[in-house]
């Protein structure tokens, strides 16, 4: 009985880790992909949303720069 409850309470718990990683794991990858379309966002106060957080800034900062870089191009261009 206490073993059932103990695997049980774990997969719990797993799950309530893995789904967030595995979230954040798919926005770095789209991040890395340069698809910048899609927010960030992972509503927790925990590590895990204090990560999704800093993904997101980052995610801001690369088009920030990203629409920089293009208007100074445009500009060398001409």
């Amino acid at each position: 009985m206490a073993l059932a409850l103990a695997v049980g309470l774990g997969m719990l718990l797993a799950g309530g880790i893995a789904r967030p990683v595995e979230h954040l794991s798919r926005a770095a990858i789209r991040i890395q992909r340069g698809r910048m379309d899609r927010e960030v966002s992972l509503q927790r106060r925990d590590e895990l949303g204090k990560l999704a957080d800093a993904m997101e800034r980052m995610r801001r900062v690369i088009l920030e720069r990203d629409e920089q870089l293009r208007l100074m191009l445009a500009q060398v261009a001409h």
